[in-house]
C-alpha cells in the first residue's frame, strides 16, 4: 500500500546519496506504476544535484516510458541552470506532451530570467 511505497521511495532517496546508480537501477526495476515513477523521479532529482552528467547518461539508458519521462522532466529542471540549450534538447525528447510542455516552460522561464 501507500505506506510501503513511501518507505521504498525513502530508501531510494537515502541510497542515492551514497550509490546513485545502484539506487536508480533498483528504482527502475520496480513494476510500472506510481512506485516506479516516484522512485525514479526522486533518484534523478537527487543524483542530478550532485552529478548532472552521470544522471543524464543513466537516463539515456532507461527504457522509454512514464518513469523515464518523469525522470527526464526532473533532469531538465536541474540541467536548465547549468545548460539551458541542452535542457531544451532533453525537454523536446519527452514523449508525454504535458511533461514535454512543462520542461519547455522551465527552459523558457530560465531564458527570460537570464535574458537569453
Amino acid at each position: 500500500g501507500m505506506a510501503r511505497n513511501n518507505a521504498l521511495v525513502g530508501i531510494v532517496q537515502r541510497w542515492v546519496q551514497v550509490q546513485p546508480e545502484a539506487a536508480a537501477n533498483w528504482a527502475a526495476g520496480f513494476p510500472e506504476g506510481s512506485l516506479r515513477t516516484d522512485s525514479v523521479d526522486n533518484a534523478v532529482r537527487l543524483w542530478a544535484e550532485r552529478d548532472l552528467r552521470a544522471a543524464g547518461e543513466w537516463l539515456l539508458r532507461l527504457k522509454p516510458g512514464r518513469a523515464r519521462d518523469v525522470g527526464v522532466s526532473s533532469y531538465v529542471e536541474k540541467l536548465v541552470v547549468a545548460d539551458p540549450v541542452s535542457a531544451e534538447s532533453w525537454a523536446v525528447a519527452i514523449s508525454d506532451p504535458v511533461l514535454r510542455q512543462r520542461g519547455l516552460d522551465v527552459v523558457a522561464r530560465s531564458r527570460r530570467v537570464s535574458g537569453d
